[in-house]
């Protein structure tokens, strides 16, 4: 059972209380030695009491503010604007895709006390990760945590966000919720990035123009992500080189199995995985997808998915699917 994991949380409940991270004067030692803890528990993770969790979960949850939804008398409620909560199934889903793409030893896994299955000879990383998930799980403010943390954290990375209609991405999909990650850290963080060359709607980039010798010259962090449907085009992302590819509502592709092949070469190298794919589906939502999302899902071993022990379905035990997010 995971215990005191408001511990995890201290830096957005400082925001809370006081709408400011930290009483260190900008520009001061303080305030940088803040910041750089800080981005480094976004990146590695950060363990207090003998629990760790990943960096993605880490920075979602304190960097990331989502629709909350609050009780106020019996069946009505209102949402409002807060950071996550904290849940085991945040907790299993962010340790599984870090498990896919980097690996983990049957040691640490233990300790993690998670409840998925994972056979120890997919241990060694380098894999991608399909999920199917219960309805209004929040996976679209997850994923654009992981999105800004990406872009945060990784110099030169390139994020790419799949839809097979815009609506998934824009104007109230993933991509506008990563946007409005990068403005709050702009805002409340040391980690502002300008985004002068390439600030799109379903584009952004963190770099600049400085003029040497006259001639323009493109600094800054130079990470970018990136947003693009494939509803007529499952080779959209051909040539490209990315560092995550995230499918938004996997289930609505007629295409899936086409795009995802064509897309793979992104983030594989000659049998070296250089990136990680996630592929989502909601159940109850899926159109034209829904044959091959299901053929991935229950047989992800061919498609580099990391395969977990399928608890969910009747006389699945013993058997491999990709990972399933029940609404309990």
């Amino acid at each position: 059972m995971l215990v005191n994991t408001q511990l995890f949380q201290e830096a957005a409940n400082r925001f809370l209380k006081k709408g400011w991270y930290t009483d260190a004067p900008p520009g001061s030692r303080e305030f940088y030695n803040y910041w750089t803890e800080e981005l480094e528990r976004c990146r590695k993770g950060y363990t207090v009491a003998g629990t760790s969790i990943t960096g993605h979960h880490y920075f979602y949850l304190n960097y990331c503010q989502i629709k909350l939804t609050e009780q106020i008398k019996g069946t009505s409620a209102t949402k409002s604007i807060a950071f996550p909560h904290f849940w085991d199934g945040d907790y299993e889903y962010f340790w599984l895709m870090d498990i896919a793409r980097n690996g983990i030893t049957p040691a640490k896994l233990k300790k993690l006390g998670l409840s998925t299955t994972v056979d120890p000879k997919y241990l060694a990383g380098g894999h991608h990760l399909i999920v199917s998930k219960a309805r209004r799980k929040g996976f679209s403010y997850k994923n654009a945590a992981i999105t800004t943390n990406t872009y945060n954290t990784v110099r030169n990375s390139y994020t790419l966000l799949c839809a097979f209609d815009k609506k998934y991405l824009y104007p109230k999909g993933i991509m506008t919720m990563a946007a409005a990650n990068m403005d709050f850290l702009n805002e409340h963080t040391g980690w502002s990035k300008r985004r002068s060359q390439i600030d799109k709607q379903n584009h952004k980039k963190a770099s600049y123009l400085e003029y040497i010798n006259s001639q323009g010259v493109e600094k800054g962090y130079k990470s970018e992500v990136e947003a693009i449907t494939f509803k007529d085009n499952p080779d959209a992302a051909r040539g490209k080189d990315a560092t995550l590819v995230i499918f938004e509502e996997a289930g609505a592709f007629s295409n899936l199995k086409n795009t995802f092949m064509a897309t793979r070469p992104t983030v594989e190298d000659g049998g070296i995985t250089t990136g990680q794919m996630i592929i989502f589906g909601t159940g109850g939502d899926m159109d034209g997808g829904t044959i091959d999302f299901e053929s991935m899902f229950y047989n992800p071993e061919p498609y580099n998915l990391l395969p977990v022990e399928n608890v969910w379905d009747d006389g699945g035990h013993g058997t491999q699917c990709g990972w399933f997010f029940p609404s309990y």
